[in-house]
């Protein structure tokens, strides 16, 4: 810790000793997150098994990208399909092939991201290609019996009537295994991360960014619609 300008400021080119989470009175160093094994991970989910019952849901693998640990997932849906318990995996699907691969086998719900389908939009925002991206969704529509397209609706990024046409374009033109019309969920883009960008210490670049209007947002919902899309806002 340093203070600077009547602030104690922490170090944050220094570790931080895990220990000091379980001692400081005032819960300014917390752990957020940490290592598990699969058999300690099962043991908590079954805990909640009668709940996942009763309300009809699962497991959902999120992130981060849930998929650059791709047997730890497949070991875990495996898992947890053998004691009647459903998974879904939250993915934006930029990661490697073999990744996807492994999990298209297993009864798994998807929910896929579709941020853009324009190399250079994307590449300035994410430093990823689009391509590989798209490839991606596009094999798993085709295999997958049960996938929801998210986009996350960003003014400045993804948010024109241009952007939209291709975004949804895409989509119907998509191979799908699954039955019945595409399901879009349409998420607005909302600041929830600011507080984690603070406790970082870090510099937020999406703080000028503005949450889209209802009426850009009930736009897209109606275009939707037109297309046949299954479509609801927020997922």
């Amino acid at each position: 810790m340093q203070a600077h300008a009547g602030q104690v400021i922490p170090d944050r080119a220094k570790s931080v000793p895990l220990v000091l989470a379980g001692v400081c009175p005032s819960l300014a160093i917390r752990v957020a997150g940490k290592h598990i094994e699969i058999d300690d991970l099962m043991t908590q989910l079954v805990c909640d098994q009668p709940y996942f019952t009763k309300s009809g849901g699962g497991v959902t693998f999120s992130g981060g990208e849930p998929l650059n640990q791709p047997e730890f997932v497949a070991e875990c849906v495996t898992r947890l399909a053998d004691v009647g318990i459903s998974s879904a995996i939250e993915t934006c699907l930029a990661v490697e092939r073999k990744n996807v691969e492994l999990l298209l086998p297993l009864p798994v719900y998807w929910l896929v991201d579709v941020k853009h389908v324009d190399e250079e939009k994307f590449l300035q925002e994410t430093g990823g290609h689009v391509e590989d991206v798209l490839s991606n969704i596009a094999l798993v529509a085709r295999s997958a019996r049960s996938i929801t397209f998210r986009i996350p609706l960003i003014p400045g990024f993804n948010h024109s009537d241009e952007d939209r046409k291709r975004i949804f374009d895409f989509i119907a033109s998509l191979e799908r295994a699954e039955d019945g019309p595409p399901r879009v969920d349409i998420l607005p883009c909302h600041d929830l991360a600011a507080g984690k960008y603070m406790q970082l210490g870090r510099p937020n670049p999406f703080k000028a960014i503005p949450r889209p209007s209802d009426h850009l947002v009930n736009e897209w919902k109606s275009e939707a619609k037109r297309y046949g899309f299954t479509t609801d806002i927020g997922g």
